[in-house]
């Protein structure tokens, strides 16, 4: 594993010939078919599913017609009719083979474009296998007080998603009615969370978020033959690397443009609730000086600190929960005050929910980074990942 002071070229990594190699209905395409594939590009992002489209060459310049579609040739027929199982790898090829499976799904759309130039493409999206679960949104939250808790100290990631895979679906709590298929003594390696909340999410996006976390795979592995049911695979995954990858400009960075702002910045949160049990009122206020902040970002601290979120329309039980509550809202505030995007040469296993650590520009904007969201491209310019990110709040923090 590459720890967040290696930097991309020390990681043993071949980057010589970019590489893809796409599937559909089970089966290779066809090197005929890869050659007219003008641009594959993966796409992901936290807290959402990820996404694949092609650009294909849709042109017969022989026959003089459309080759895929519309298309009268049987042998292209159907080669991208939306509904086919799915997937592609990305990568390269050189001394060693360096690729990996960056999604299974299923195509989704087709969209040919007829353009007053003459050339014709065909554009093929295809969508995450998990989609299909993607139905209903829930607010829930796990603390270490909750009934049937596993472990003195709060909540693992594994024992929450078992949980929500294994209960039935309802209106009013999360559930998806699979199999679980993960090893319990994976939780012995995560950390146990006082407190896990989620907000409005679909059930499924809130699992991917938890094997983004711990660089889980999340997927659809099989189905029950006793029951029917689809076997939801949540473990460590063997294709995709846990790697914090060191970007520099002027070394390994292509581009990098990251901004500082305190437009939404607070210096107090605090939650207003009432007990519907008692009918009493519930009050927590948080400070960011107790979250802390980046030192090199001390003097803006004094800008906001002034600065008060009032919340009333969130549920909580007790205090611990509206302070918990609080905790997160401010982190999530702290880590929106440096955002960033920026482009590196294509790293397959550079993905949403990683962390990268930028060098060369100077304490304010450099430092850790959580990447929210990644573009893998493979094209004219060869294989390039572009990516947004929020800095880290935490580095040497200030309270």
């Amino acid at each position: 594993m590459a720890t967040a002071t290696t930097p991309i070229w020390a990681q043993g990594e071949d980057f010589y010939v970019p590489h893809f190699q796409i599937k559909v209905a089970g089966r290779d395409l066809g090197a005929d078919v890869i050659w007219d594939v003008m641009q594959v590009s993966y796409q992901d992002r936290d807290g959402d599913l990820d996404s694949v489209t092609l650009t294909v060459n849709n042109w017969d310049a022989k026959l003089m017609k459309p080759k895929y579609y519309p298309s009268s040739s049987s042998q292209n027929d159907g080669v991208f009719d939306p509904g086919q199982t799915f997937q592609v790898v990305m990568g390269y090829q050189g001394k060693t083979k360096n690729d990996r499976v960056m999604m299974s799904g299923e195509i989704s759309s087709i969209s040919p474009a007829f353009s007053e130039s003459g050339s014709l493409t065909l554009t093929v999206s295809a969508q995450n296998s998990l989609a299909k679960f993607k139905k209903k949104q829930h607010t829930w939250s796990w603390n270490d007080k909750s009934p049937g808790v596993p472990s003195p100290a709060g909540w693992r990631d594994t024992e929450v998603v078992k949980q929500i895979c294994e209960s039935p679906v309802t209106d009013n709590k999360p559930g998806l009615d699979l199999i679980f298929d993960g090893d319990p003594s994976y939780a012995d390696h995560e950390t146990p969370q006082p407190y896990i909340a989620m907000n409005n999410q679909f059930d499924i996006l809130f699992l991917l978020e938890r094997a983004r976390r711990n660089s889980y795979a999340l997927f659809i592995s099989g189905v029950d033959p006793s029951t029917g049911k689809d076997i939801l695979s949540f473990k460590p995954s063997e294709q995709v690397r846990n790697v914090t990858y060191e970007l520099g400009w002027g070394t390994s960075l292509i581009d990098f443009r990251p901004t500082l702002s305190t437009a939404n910045q607070v210096g107090k949160v605090t939650v207003h609730a009432r007990d519907r049990k008692t009918g009493s009122d519930i009050t927590a206020s948080v400070l960011f000086k107790e979250i802390g902040i980046n030192a090199d970002l001390q003097k803006i601290a004094d800008l906001i600190e002034g600065r008060e979120e009032v919340i009333t329309d969130k549920p909580v039980r007790s205090v611990g929960e509206a302070k918990d509550h609080g905790r997160n809202t401010m982190r999530n505030q702290l880590n929106e005050m440096v955002k960033a995007s920026g482009t590196t040469v294509g790293l397959p296993d550079l993905r949403a929910g990683r962390q990268v650590v930028i060098k060369n520009i100077g304490p304010v904007f450099g430092g850790t980074y959580f990447v929210e969201e990644t573009t893998h491209t493979i094209g004219d310019a060869g294989y390039r990942t572009s990516f947004t990110a929020h800095r880290v709040n935490g580095e040497g923090a200030t309270a």
